[in-house]
């Protein structure tokens, strides 16, 4: 039987504030995120008919789901430990993309068992940038410092490590400075990925001129990354424009899945239905219109 991913992006809500960030937190957008009982039937679905194995959650801000500081998110947490399983195709494994902002080590022990990847945006180790993008936000100083003992004392407890990095004409003379910094500090926190993403406009003309980059530079950029990385034993991976508009298919905070399609040579947005109403993801690959092999070379797992 065919197993599958899913970025499940749980709630829009967020304790920091960066510019480049896509997420609706309009009062609509905020009242249709769903309650834990829904939440739990989504993932019993994913898990039993969709035949869904690796979740990645996000957001917005996980730890910060329903408008909490963490009390709704650990609820999920143990809900999601009935999935696990010691035969490997069977257990549903756990991805949490986070800004780590709220978690400490009292947190971070209960997501042991629980979850296997912890994923932190890091896109300079600049101050000045880091505010100019919006990770100092408001009481949220000295995200640097955040993440440099957060990562520590996670690779400490074990949890597999990852950095997402997102390449921006902002931060775009800082990477090589980024890279060396995190190759330099590998007896700290050990990373096996690291995934640069291109900037893609949400048809914004606000943030496409701060944030906007075009495909020459960051394939540009994307060279001398891996040329600086060469020997490091991390996994590094590149996510421009194109590769995300074709394996962009997501679990949307209100239950229902967002995928993009081609119509009229036009790139189209299309909803399904709520994820429980699925008997099986062929269903679901049918009503979001998708190019199936597309679908199962960014969603199919390969064990």
């Amino acid at each position: 039987m065919d197993h599958y991913s899913v970025y499940y992006m749980m709630t829009p809500r967020c304790v920091l504030n960066c510019g480049y960030c896509f997420r609706d937190t309009s009062p609509e957008s905020l009242e249709s995120e769903m309650g834990i009982s829904d939440i739990m039937k989504a993932i019993e679905a994913m898990y039993h008919n969709l035949q869904v194995r690796k979740l990645t959650l996000s957001g917005g801000e996980p730890t910060f789901l329903g408008g909490k500081v963490l009390t709704d998110f650990l609820v999920i947490l143990d809900f999601i430990r009935q999935f696990k399983h010691e035969e490997n195709c069977d257990n549903l494994r756990i991805e949490l993309l986070t800004n780590a902002v709220l978690l400490d080590e009292s947190i971070i022990d209960k997501m042991k068992g629980v979850v296997e990847r912890i994923t932190i945006t890091l896109d300079s180790v600049d101050d000045e940038i880091l505010t100019r993008i919006g990770r100092n936000w408001g009481n949220r100083k000295n995200y640097l410092e955040r993440f440099i003992k957060n990562f520590t004392l996670l690779f400490e407890k074990g949890f597999d490590l990852k950095i997402h990095t997102v390449i921006t004409p902002v931060n775009y003379d800082g990477i090589d400075r980024l890279v060396r910094f995190v190759l330099d500090n590998q007896n700290k926190f050990r990373i096996t990925k690291w995934k640069f993403y291109q900037y893609m406009t949400y048809n914004d003309p606000a943030k496409d001129e701060v944030f906007g980059i075009s495909d020459e530079l960051y394939f540009k950029k994307a060279r001398e990354i891996e040329s600086l990385c060469a020997g490091s034993g991390i996994e590094l991976s590149f996510k421009d424009n194109k590769t995300m508009q074709d394996s962009m298919v997501n679990l949307t905070h209100f239950g229902k899945f967002e995928g993009f399609y081609l119509k009229n040579g036009q790139r189209t947005r299309a909803l399904s239905r709520h994820v429980w109403e699925y008997q099986d993801m062929n269903q679901l690959v049918d009503d979001l219109h998708l190019d199936i092999k597309l679908f199962e070379k960014y969603h199919k797992l390969v064990y």
